[in-house]
């Protein structure tokens, strides 16, 4: 008893009078209102959930249980409304893609108030639904996304937040075909994406915002197969990438200065083998990725885009074993990443860019247990972008831990072992919190989907004292479903160990998706998170089944 009074003083002292608090039991009782978050707009968190009567609606809170309401029931009754359509802010309003049951899904806004609620513009006037985007971005002044008329395919669509002002860039792939413009990134002043254009495949495209000036960078590889490249990173004058130039070389770094495509190393030499080069986060002038090598497995990397200079950090997990890190962001001035080492499980580590200065934090999980829990979603909110993982707010990062004895709870790390803490226990009494997102608004708040075992999953906040800087700079961990929304299957971009979980938090079914369709026929109606994990990484996303 005394060794528990000293453990629970000593976590209060830590974590000072902040905690983590429910905001508000949206689904009263025992049910979960599956909360899941949107974005921040004046100080408020823009979130969908469940009240159990009016199925999944935009909601909104400042963090008070009176100021937490349902904004508007876009779709009348308890059929729900919101899918995982891209979202973004702009010009001080919300923009999402919503159903209101009779126009398909279509591009919405809102400013935070029911009156300031209102659909954009019906972009597909027919039954079929417009809005298409898994990513919204702005640039230039002006929101770009992807949509569907029902006449140009799903192209690249522009909008100034008016009806008049939402209209097609250019129809890419000609005719009713569509060219599935995504993964758009803003660099050296103008607007890239990947799209196919009916010839070439999925290559790297550049937009100045005009039709004339919407064009493809160049092929990679030759003829219709395309390099599809991904993630798309702006450093010292070039933007970096992931490409696959044919089966023989393989998915390599590769870089453009927007007119010239070069490969940067073709690091896994072998025939027919790739290094899959993944999660490029710049820092300063390093380019930091996740690469595979055959005599070192999937390990962390670091490159100032000359082939002599793009070499492996450190072998973390040693010989042909993978530590398969990925980075998480900028922490006091060095990397922050996960890895497994092969002996202490996935723990959190920092990096100054030297095998020296590659270090584990903490082992949180004594012995060979996971210590970082990569299974859980984590987001900010920052410069009008909802960006996975990261949490980082004014040099803390926020996190789900598990320290193999008191389940999944809020963690918290300034990148040193003794300030690696657990906050105070949310759910004492069932050892385990079963986090599903970390979500950070305005460098203040750190907002969880959790429960303490005597209600569902709902929402909780934890107030940051003196926030600010949330770090912007990670990878995009974001997948593609499709058709979305689902009749009965779905085909899943992303390859790996895959769980689809309902929006109580509850698993429906886990299996290794390979990239082939998958029957959905037996789900019922409903809104779906979907957790892939890749190489050790999570990619998330959602879908709704009709």
């Amino acid at each position: 008893m005394i060794r528990f009074i000293t453990s629970l003083l000593l976590l209060l002292t830590v974590t000072g009078i902040n905690a983590q608090t429910i905001v508000k039991n949206i689904n009263p009782g025992a049910a979960s209102s599956g909360p899941y978050p949107m974005a921040s707009i004046g100080g408020k968190m823009i979130f969908y959930a469940s009240d159990g009567t009016n199925g999944y609606e935009v909601w909104v809170s400042d963090g008070t249980l009176a100021g937490t309401t349902l904004l508007l029931d876009l779709y009348p009754g308890a059929t729900g409304s919101l899918i995982d359509f891209g979202s973004a802010t702009y010009n001080g309003k919300f923009y999402f893609g919503a159903n209101d049951g009779s126009n398909g899904y279509e591009l919405w806004s809102t400013d935070g108030t029911t009156a300031g609620t209102a659909m954009v513009k019906n972009i597909n006037p027919a039954a079929g639904n417009g809005f298409y985007a898994s990513q919204m971005v702005v640039f230039g002044g002006k929101l770009y996304f992807a949509a569907n008329d029902g006449t140009n395919g799903t192209e690249l669509w522009v909008s100034d937040g008016t009806s008049a002002g939402t209209t097609i860039v250019k129809n890419i792939n000609s005719g009713i075909n569509s060219s599935n413009p995504s993964r758009f990134t803003v660099a050296l002043g103008k607007l890239f994406f990947i799209a196919d254009d009916g010839t070439s495949g999925t290559e790297l495209w550049k937009t100045d915002g005009t039709t004339a000036n919407t064009v493809k960078v160049g092929d990679i590889a030759s003829g219709s197969t395309g390099s599809n490249p991904g993630y798309l990173v702006e450093m010292n004058g070039y933007i970096y990438f992931s490409a696959t130039a044919s089966a023989t070389e393989g998915t390599e770094l590769w870089r453009s200065d927007g007119s010239v495509l070069e490969l940067v190393k073709n690091i896994n030499t072998a025939s027919g083998t790739s290094s899959t080069p993944g999660f490029l986060t710049p820092i300063g002038n390093t380019l930091y990725f996740v690469a595979t090598e055959a005599s070192t497995g999937t390990e962390l990397w670091m490159s100032d885009g000359t082939s002599a200079n793009t070499v492996i950090v450190k072998n973390i997990a040693p010989g042909t074993t993978s530590s398969s890190p990925y980075p998480i962001g900028v922490l006091n001035n060095k990397l922050l990443l996960a890895a497994n080492d092969a002996t202490t499980g996935l723990e959190l580590w920092t990096s100054d860019g030297t095998a020296a200065g590659t270090v584990k934090i903490m082992d949180i999980n004594s012995g060979s247990g996971n210590g970082f829990m990569n299974n859980v979603a984590s987001y900010a909110y920052v410069n009008s972008k909802l960006i996975p993982f990261t949490n980082i707010v004014n040099n803390v990062y926020y996190f789900a831990g598990n320290d193999g004895t008191n389940g999944t709870e809020l963690w918290k790390t300034d990148g040193t072992s003794a300030g690696t803490v657990m906050l105070n226990q949310i759910s004492p009494s069932t050892g385990s919190a079963n986090i599903n997102w970390i979500f950070i608004t305005d460098n203040t708040k750190v907002w969880l989907s959790a429960t303490d075992g005597s209600v569902g999953m709902e929402l909780y906040k934890y107030d940051i004292s003196g926030g600010s800087g949330i770090n912007s700079t990670v990878a995009n961990r974001s997948m593609s479903i499709y058709p979305n929304p689902s009749n009965d299957h779905i085909n899943i971009t992303t390859k790996g160990l895959t769980t689809i979980y309902d929006m109580n938090g509850k698993v429906v079914e886990t299996f290794e998706n390979n990239g082939t369709s998958h029957s959905t026929i037996n789900y019922p109606a409903g809104i779906y998170i979907v957790n892939t994990i890749s190489d050790d990484k999570l990619y998330s996303t959602r879908f709704i089944k009709n």
